[in-house]
This record gives structure tokens, C-alpha cells and sequence, in this order.
């Protein structure tokens, strides 16, 4: 299953770039707890448009299974730059929820 949240961050006064993240997870469904939890974050990217940003080098990316499995967590540090050689760094968490029918859902 896969899902995407997306972020604004700020790099000037009145310029905004958007940093999204695209995971795909996957769930199980447990019978004692009658609902389904994630198992697994199998894959994460995290991308950057606006203004001409991108990264200056892949950003490092963590990937968690938190809250007993009813969240993933994404975390990315790296840098993004333009073509005008500015530059500045992020960090930005994304949580994913899993929903009791194994749903995953943007918090």
C-alpha cells in the first residue's frame, strides 16, 4: 500500500518548496487485536519541487515503525539547493497512520 504527504518549507520571505514523501508500507491483520498494523515501511522517497530546488545530494532518510505499528514514521535530513547556489537544510518527520481495516492515512 502506498500513500504520500507533502510539506511546505519556507526558503526565503516569499518562496515556499514543497517536500513530499512517498512510502509504501505493508500491513497484517491481527486477530487478538481484531484490526490491521504495519509491519514493514518497504520503501520511502522524498522529493522537492519549487523555484527550481532539488537536493544537493540523496538526503538520508530514516524509516520506523512506531506506536505498536500503527504508524510510520519517516524521517529526512539533507540539503536542498537552486541554480542560484543557495541552499538551505531540512528536516522534516512524516507520519503515516495505519487505519483498523489497514488503511494507511496522512496524520
Amino acid at each position: 500500500m502506498t500513500e504520500s504527504q507533502s510539506k511546505d518549507v519556507r526558503v526565503a520571505t516569499n518562496h515556499l518548496v514543497t517536500i513530499k514523501c512517498t512510502a509504501t508500507f505493508v500491513t497484517r491483520y491481527n486477530a487478538s487485536k481484531k484490526r490491521r498494523f504495519i509491519t514493514q515501511i518497504k520503501s520511502a522517497k522524498v522529493t522537492v519541487s519549487g523555484y527550481g530546488f532539488s537536493w544537493k545530494k540523496s538526503p538520508t532518510i530514516t524509516k520506523r515503525v512506531i506506536d505498536g505499528g500503527r504508524t510510520g514514521e519517516i524521517l529526512c535530513l539533507g540539503v536542498i539547493k537552486n541554480s542560484s547556489g543557495f541552499t538551505k537544510q531540512v528536516s522534516l518527520s512524516f507520519e503515516f497512520y495505519c487505519n483498523t481495516g489497514g488503511g494507511i492515512e496522512v496524520r
